[in-house]
């Protein structure tokens, strides 16, 4: 793929190989601003949750006042997990401020630890079921 642009800082964005237990992830890091691109399913093999970018494409979003440094098309701010992120309307791409993907891997990994802790039923078994129940904790529905 060609090489991105940071949407803030409008520099060349440098490529970082990140190892995970699903495999080798491409990352692109911009040298200025420590943000960080992640195309799309990218998000869901480094936290090992599949339906993880499901899940945060169904939340509503803003503008974004960015656009996508992969394809160009307006991107839209979501909050997930407590964490604001911009994601690509079109090619489901992430934009990560500075320190966004460390605090929602640790935000997810909170989310986990709750789960284990309360001991509760999965919705369904396989992947997903976790992360659903903790995106219906910040959202409850209502009677």
């Amino acid at each position: 793929m060609p090489r991105i642009t940071c949407p803030r800082d409008e520099v060349y964005a440098e490529e970082l190989i990140e190892r995970t237990p699903a495999g080798e992830i491409l990352l692109d890091l911009c040298p200025e601003c420590a943000g960080v691109w992640l195309d799309g399913g990218e998000l869901g093999r480094l936290a090992g949750e599949r339906n993880l970018e499901i899940q945060l494409a169904a939340r509503r979003g803003r503008p974004s006042e960015i656009s996508c440094p992969r394809c160009t098309s307006e991107m839209t701010q979501k909050e997930f997990l407590g964490i604001v992120v911009e994601v690509c309307i079109l090619c489901a791409g992430l934009w990560l401020d500075q320190a966004e993907l460390e605090q929602l891997q640790i935000a997810y990994q909170d989310y986990l630890d709750e789960v284990r802790d309360l001991d509760l039923p999965l919705r369904k078994p396989g992947a997903g079921s976790a992360i659903a129940w903790a995106l219906d904790q910040e959202n409850p529905p209502t009677p």
